[in-house]
């Protein structure tokens, strides 16, 4: 997720780094805003069919928010969260989704011999 290319782009570590520096200085200075947050950062979690990218610089960027001390109080729920969401992500991959993403390189891991293996 880097920028868009301008001359003000910066890659996507940066930006996550001083987003999280600052909500976390905005957590240290009104701890009140905690209360605010919670909400706003599972709203926005992004949809199951968001782009892989996307999904994993949010997570990474709010795992990162709530290992600091002024994130601890959300830690909880982020983590509540976050199973929920890889839960509906893995209800949704299909045997086919993961055949297309590989390529096929003659083994699947099966066993085509069309015995059951066991010991009889």
């Amino acid at each position: 997720l880097e920028g868009t290319g301008g001359a003000g782009s910066r890659p996507a570590s940066e930006t996550t780094a001083a987003i999280v520096g600052a909500v976390e200085s905005i957590l240290t200075l009104v701890p009140l805003a905690v209360s605010v947050l919670r909400p706003t950062l599972l709203q926005r979690l992004p949809h199951k069919s968001s782009h892989r990218a996307t999904q994993c610089q949010y997570l990474r960027a709010a795992f990162r928010l709530v290992e600091t001390p002024s994130g601890a109080p959300l830690r909880d729920v982020l983590l509540q969260s976050v199973v929920a969401h890889m839960l509906e992500l893995d209800v949704d991959i299909k045997w086919e989704d993961i055949r297309a993403e590989r390529p096929n390189d003659g083994d699947d891991g099966g066993d085509d011999d069309g015995d059951d293996d066991s010991d009889d």
